[in-house]
Order: C-alpha cells, then sequence, then structure tokens
C-alpha cells in the first residue's frame, strides 16, 4: 500500500487541554525563521529533503511575536503545538507534520494550563522511575528528575508506544 512509503512523525492525542476550550490558541503569528540558512525557531525534522514541524513542540512568543521553542529565559504562556490533520486521504495521525515554507510557515498553538494533559510520542531522553518528569529542551520534552510535566508509560489510539503527561506548572519532583 502507498501508505507505507509516506514518511512518518511524531503523534500528539490531545486528552484535556483547556486551551481548546477556552480558545486560547495562536494560529496567525508567523514561526521565526531566518531566511539566508532556513532556520526555524522552532524544532524541526527533515524528510525527504523538506523540513517538517511535528505536533507536540512546546513552544512560546518572542518579544516580536515570533513562535519559537519555549524558554525559560523568555517565559511568557506556553503553548503545545497541535495542528490536526485532514485524514481524507489517509487516515493515520503519524503521517501529517506541517511542512515549512520559509517565513510562511504558520502552526497551531494551544495555550497550556495546569491540570492539562495529553499523549505523544514528541520526547527525548529514557523514561524511568528515576526520570518520570519532563522538562523543554528546545522544544521537546525531555525526561529528566525534575520540570513541569508528570509523564506515565501510555499508548497511542494505534498501539505505538507514548508517554501520558501532565502540565502541573512548576518545576516538581519526588
Amino acid at each position: 500500500m502507498f501508505k507505507n512509503l509516506l514518511p512518518t512523525f511524531k503523534t500528539l492525542e490531545p486528552e484535556l487541554l483547556k486551551g481548546q476550550y477556552a480558545g486560547a490558541y495562536v494560529a496567525q503569528r508567523p514561526v521565526k525563521y531566518t531566511a539566508e540558512g532556513t532556520v526555524y525557531g522552532v524544532a524541526t525534522v527533515e524528510k525527504n529533503g523538506a523540513k517538517f514541524i511535528e505536533n507536540g513542540v512546546i513552544c512560546g512568543l518572542d518579544a516580536d511575536g515570533y513562535v519559537v521553542n519555549y524558554a525559560k529565559a523568555t517565559a511568557g504562556a506556553m503553548f503545545i503545538h497541535y495542528t490536526e490533520e485532514l485524514p481524507t486521504i489517509v487516515k493515520a495521525n503519524n503521517t501529517f507534520a506541517v511542512e515549512c515554507k520559509g517565513a510562511e510557515t504558520y502552526i497551531r498553538l494551544i495555550e497550556l494550563f495546569v491540570g492539562d494533559e495529553f499523549v505523544t510520542d514528541n520526547v527525548a531522553g529514557t523514561y524511568s522511575d528515576t526520570n518520570k518528569y519532563a522538562d523543554i529542551t528546545n522544544g521537546i520534552l525531555t525526561f529528566g528528575a525534575t520540570g513541569p510535566f508528570v509523564a506515565e508509560a501510555d499508548t497511542l489510539p494505534n498501539g505505538d508506544a507514548a508517554y501520558r503527561f501532565v502540565y502541573t506548572g512548576v518545576k516538581v519532583a519526588e
């Protein structure tokens, strides 16, 4: 089947994102982009010679209003990238990501609130009993001994291994 030839990407499955109910979206702000180097302000992956932004990247807005990887230094509201796929041809979430289009790259962000839950495989590091928290490194949830997200092993709807995260709003540890 041709689906096996498509690139695959990380997936986000929203469980409870209060920003969806409150309308706390950012969708009309461009992703920061450096034209001369085709460098984007958010984490990207390269597939088949093109750059993509996967769901589950943690973002913020810089002082100029551009979308960038979330950083404690710039603080402000924390958002998660979730652009829904249009499953009209292929009904598979892992074949969807936003293709980068230079200065015209727009992704949909949902503001994170304390208690928000989601499941994703867009993570770095190794989950364990001592690394069951996550912090943000270059926009990606990274397992460690502390962090504003509490994690537990879970699966995506298609059965792939993933992790459930709860946003606590503070850096916690046992």
